[in-house]
C-alpha cells in the first residue's frame, strides 16, 4: 500500500469524499535535466522542482515539463494487473478523456496551440485523491494520436505505463548470462530497456540461472518474462513510476492492510466455474555451460578461391535445435583432439600440396548460436579446406522437465470440475529443475482449484491499495476472509470513484532461509 497522511486514510474512509484528481501530459515533451526534488531555501516556488514522495529517485520521466489538464477531465480510468494467473509481471493502462469543445486536442487543427504535438508516446502523469491531496497512480505515455469524438466533443487517450512500453523493446544484439542471479539479469535487461540503477528497486533473487539466453530480435518483455517466473516473483513499475521487483518470498507477509464490509463494498461476486484450474503442466529444458568439447565438424570439403578471402559459416545444433555457445576457439593448422583445427590441401581427396603457408584465418565471429571464420588464401590456385573442427562450450540441456500437477479434489471428489487446465501450458527453459516447476504448478492450483478462489469486488475507491496488498473482507456470510489483490481497475466519472478490485485466496508458504530459519522447524525448503 502506499503511504500517505493519516488525513488522506481518514478521508479515504469517510462516507462522503470530496474527490479529486491530476491529469499532466507533456505534449511537447520538453525536458529539464536539471529537475530536483524541491528544497526549502533553495528551490524557486513555482519552479520546476517537484516534491518528494514516497520515491528517493527523480525518475527520468518526471523531468518532462507537464501541462496540468485536470479541468477538462470528464473520465479516468486506471487498470493494473498482471499475466493471470502466474502473474509474473504487473502492467498498467490507462483510458482518459477529455473536454475538447474548443478543439485543442484535434489533430491536424492548425490554430490549436499544441498543433504538431497531438502525436503518439506523449507522457502522462494520473493523480488520485481527496481535497488537495493526491497520491500517483500511473506515469506512463499515451498510444496513438487522440481519438476525436466530434459529436461529443471529446478526446480519448489510450495509455500504457513506461514498463509496458520497456517490454515491446526488440533486442537489437543477442544477450547471454552465465551463473546469474534473477535479480542480476532483471537490472541488466531493464537496463538494456534504457533505465538506470537508480529507476528501478530490485529484491535479491532467490535462484541463479545456470544459463539465460535471449536472442536478438526477441522482445526485452519476453526475457524479463521468463526470468521473473523462473524467480516465482514479480516485476511491476509501480504508481510513482519505479520498477519493482520481487522475489518468490515477498508475499510471505498476510497482514491485511485494509478491511472491506458492506459498508464500503458495493458489490461482490464470485467469478464462477470459467476461473478453476486444477491441473498445470509445465516444460522445462534448462541449460547449464558443459566443459569444452567438439561442437561442429564440416562433412564436405570447402573451397578456399585463389588470392581472395573465403567466408564460412557455421550453425551449431544439437537434438534440441539450435544449439547456444559461450566460446568457441579458433582453429590452427594443428591435429589435435582437444581444440579447433582446419587442415588443407590441394586436391579434394587430401593429397598433394598443403599451401598450409598460403593460407590463415583471417578473422572470426561467435554469434552464440553460430560462427562466422573469413579464411585468406594466398595462393594463385583454389585450395580446399579438407578438414574443419570447431571446439568451444556449449550450453547444452541439463534438465528436460515435465510436471503435471492436479488437483484431485477439484476435479471429482469435491466440486466436480472436470479436468480444467491451465492453458496455454507454462513454457519457461530458466525454469531449472523440477521441484521450481512443481512448486509453480501447485501454486497456481492452490490459487485456482475452486470457484470460490477468485472474487470481484466493486468498491469505494481506496486509491492507496496496491497490487499484492491483503485484503479482509466481511459479510453477513462470511467474518474476515483474507484475500490478495490481484487487479485493481480505478473509475473515475460523473457516478464518483469506484474501483473494481480482483482478489484471490492465497495459502502462504514461509520459505526456508539460511541464518533466518532455524534446522528442524516449521520453514519449508525453497525451491
Amino acid at each position: 500500500m502506499q503511504s500517505v497522511s493519516s488525513q488522506f486514510t481518514a478521508r479515504t474512509s469517510k462516507a462522503v469524499r470530496p474527490i479529486s484528481w491530476k491529469v499532466l501530459i507533456s505534449w511537447d515533451k520538453a525536458y529539464d535535466a536539471a529537475v530536483d526534488f524541491f528544497t526549502i531555501g533553495s528551490s524557486g516556488i513555482g519552479g520546476t522542482d517537484i516534491i518528494k514522495g514516497d520515491g528517493s529517485v527523480v525518475q527520468e520521466w518526471d523531468k518532462y515539463a507537464f501541462n496540468d489538464y485536470s479541468d477538462r477531465v470528464l473520465s479516468v480510468e486506471v487498470n493494473r494487473e498482471g499475466d493471470p494467473p502466474v502473474s509474473p509481471i504487473t502492467l498498467a493502462t490507462a483510458t482518459v478523456v477529455l473536454d475538447n469543445h474548443d478543439d485543442i486536442f484535434t489533430p491536424g487543427n492548425a490554430s490549436s496551440p499544441l498543433a504538431g504535438y497531438l502525436l503518439s508516446r506523449r507522457p502522462i502523469r494520473i493523480n488520485l485523491g481527496f481535497g488537495v491531496e493526491t497520491i500517483p497512480k500511473f506515469v506512463g505515455i499515451t498510444t496513438g494520436k487522440p481519438v476525436v469524438d466530434e459529436k461529443a466533443k471529446t478526446v480519448t487517450l489510450q495509455c500504457i505505463d513506461f514498463l509496458n512500453a520497456i517490454m515491446n523493446i526488440p533486442l537489437d544484439e543477442e544477450l547471454m548470462y552465465v551463473d546469474y542471479r534473477t535479480d542480476e539479469i532483471v537490472s541488466a535487461l531493464l537496463q538494456t530497456g534504457g533505465l538506470s540503477i537508480s529507476q528501478f528497486d530490485l529484491d535479491y533473487g532467490g535462484v541463479i540461472i545456470p544459463f539465460a539466453y535471449f536472442k536478438k530480435g526477441s522482445k526485452i518483455g519476453d526475457g524479463l518474462h521468463d526470468v521473473v517466473e523462473a524467480e516465482l516473483g514479480n516485476l511491476s513499475m509501480l504508481e510513482d513510476g519505479t520498477s519493482r521487483f520481487l522475489n518468490r518470498a515477498s508475499y510471505a507477509n498476510n497482514v491485511s492492510v485494509w478491511n472491506f464490509d458492506k459498508d464500503n463494498v458495493i458489490e461482490k461476486k464470485a467469478l464462477g466455474t470459467s476461473t478453476v484450474i486444477n491441473v498445470v503442466e509445465v516444460f522445462s529444458k534448462a541449460r547449464e555451460v558443459q566443459a569444452k568439447q567438439k561442437l561442429w565438424e564440416s562433412s564436405t570439403e570447402i573451397v578456399l578461391a585463389k588470392s581472395g578471402n573465403t567466408e564460412v559459416f557455421i550453425d551449431f545444433k544439437d537434438e534440441y535445435g539450435d544449439l547456444p555457445v559461450t566460446t568457441a576457439d579458433d582453429p590452427d593448422y594443428v591435429s589435435s583432439a582437444t581444440t579447433s583445427l582446419y587442415a588443407t590441401n590441394e586436391t579434394r581427396d587430401g593429397t598433394g600440396n598443403t599451401y598450409q603457408a598460403s593460407i590463415s584465418l583471417s578473422s572470426t565471429s561467435l554469434f552464440s548460436t553460430g560462427m562466422k571464420l573469413v579464411f585468406t588464401n594466398a595462393a594463385a590456385v583454389d585450395v580446399y579446406l579438407t578438414r574443419l573442427e570447431i571446439w568451444g562450450t556449449p550450453a547444452k540441456v541439463a534438465n528436460d522437465i515435465y510436471v503435471r500437477e492436479t488437483d484431485a479434489a477439484s476435479i471429482g471428489t469435491k466440486d466436480a470440475y472436470e479436468e480444467r487446465p491451465l492453458s496455454p501450458p507454462v513454457t519457461n527453459d530458466l525454469i531449472q529443475d523440477e521441484v521450481a516447476a512443481t512448486s509453480l504448478a501447485k501454486m497456481v492450483i492452490a490459487d485456482r482449484a475452486e470457484d470460490d478462489d477468485q472474487q470481484e469486488l466493486i468498491v469505494k475507491g481506496v486509491p492507496q491499495l496496491q497490487i499484492g496488498d491483503v485484503i479482509t473482507y466481511s459479510d453477513e456470510n462470511v467474518a474476515g476472509e483474507t484475500y490478495f489483490v490481484t487487479r485493481i481497475n480505478d473509475i473515475i466519472n460523473s457516478s464518483g470513484y469506484r474501483q473494481l478490485l480482483r482478489v484471490t485466496k492465497r495459502t502462504i508458504h514461509e520459505y526456508f532461509a539460511i541464518a533466518i530459519s532455524s534446522l528442524g522447524g516449521s520453514d519449508e525448503l525453497a525451491p
